[in-house]
Parts: C-alpha cells; structure tokens; sequence
C-alpha cells in the first residue's frame, strides 16, 4: 500500500516536524499571494543589503533574517505535493465526487435571490456529515478532517477539500462558481440594472 499524500509540510505544523499537529486549514503553499509576498520581499532584502542601504550595525541580523526567509519561501513551495500518475487519478476523481455532491446541495443564486432557500436545512448540510468519502478516507485524514461519523463529512469540510484538491489539480477553486445557475450559465438578475438605476432616480426625485 503506498504512502499517503502529504498535503501538509512540516511548515504547516506543530515544532515544525512533519509528524506535529496542523495548524492550520489550508496548507501554506496554497497561498499564491502569501507566496508572491515573500519572494518580493527576499528581493527587497537583497537589493538592500547589495546596495550598501543597510546599516553596518544591522547587516548581520539583516542577513540573518533573508537567510531564514529564503528557507521558509524553499520550505513553503516544497511542501506541495508532486503527484504521480496514480495519485493524480485518484485525486481527481475525489475532487470530481466532491464537486458533485456540492453542485446538487448548493441553492442556486435565482432561489437565494427569490428567498424559496430553506434556511435550516441549508445549514445543517454544511455543518453535519453528510457527505459520504468512502474509498477517500486516506485522502481525507491527509487533508486533516475529522470523521466523527466514520466515512461522512460536512458541507463545509466537502469545501475545504474542493479548494486544497482544486488548486493542486489546477481546478476551479471558486465555490461560488459551482452554483448550478453560474455554471451552466443561465443565471439571469431579477431585476436588470437599467431599471434599478431608474428606480433609484425616482425615488430620488
């Protein structure tokens, strides 16, 4: 049986062992931004030190500090999973599984907008399990969910997953997107902007 998929470094956790707690949802490498953040500001760091801006007193804790950046930016992007073939496959046809039982429970926007959604069932879809991962444990204990009800998951733990596999995978991780109307793209606005914009001339008039 092979190893599973390690979403989460040592960044992520605990003492910074592989084996500590996660601390949190999202693995590091899944922040773009955060990712970007740092690597403009080990360039910073290093325009400032090559060009003699910072002062003599300060260079060696200056140094020090862009040697423990470049080491957590190195840490951060190997921590991301390098999938192969096998995983891959197995991967997408969890996320594939994911995204459907999402699309079939998430109200469309029309139904939001006309308020025909029902409130308490909407909720406790998202916060009970109620989504099955069976034949996905593996990937699920990886991913860090907790499974009070063996082989179920929440609406929102279903989410959490979609996201992380989704940016692995290259997927749409926008869940706002999975909107059955937005994605078959017949979702059309109650009222038009034109006429929301008369009315709000009227009733300024």
């Amino acid at each position: 049986m092979s190893d599973p998929i390690k979403f989460f470094g040592a960044v992520d956790r605990e003492r910074n062992d592989t084996n500590g707690k996660i601390l949190s949802a999202y693995p590091a490498w899944y922040y773009d931004e955060k990712i970007d953040n740092m690597k403009n500001d080990i360039i910073v760091r290093e325009h400032r030190l090559s060009s003699g801006r910072v002062p003599t007193a300060s260079i060696e804790a200056e140094r020090t500090a862009l040697s423990e950046r470049k080491d957590r930016l190195k840490a951060v992007i190997q921590s991301k999973p390098k999938l192969v073939a096998k995983e891959k496959d197995e991967t997408a046809k969890f996320f594939r599984h994911l995204r459907d039982q999402v699309i079939n429970r998430l109200p469309s926007r029309s139904d939001i907008l006309k308020g025909t959604v029902e409130i308490r069932g909407e909720v406790m879809w998202k916060k009970k399990p109620s989504i099955s991962v069976e034949g996905f444990v593996p990937i699920c204990e990886s991913l860090g969910l907790v499974m009070p009800e063996k082989k179920m998951i929440s609406g929102h733990q279903a989410m959490l997953a979609l996201k992380v596999l989704g940016k692995l995978l290259g997927e749409e991780t926008n869940i706002e997107r999975l909107r059955r109307d937005f994605n078959n793209n017949t979702y059309k606005p109650e009222v038009s902007l034109d006429s929301l914009v008369k009315q709000g001339q009227g009733m300024a008039a």
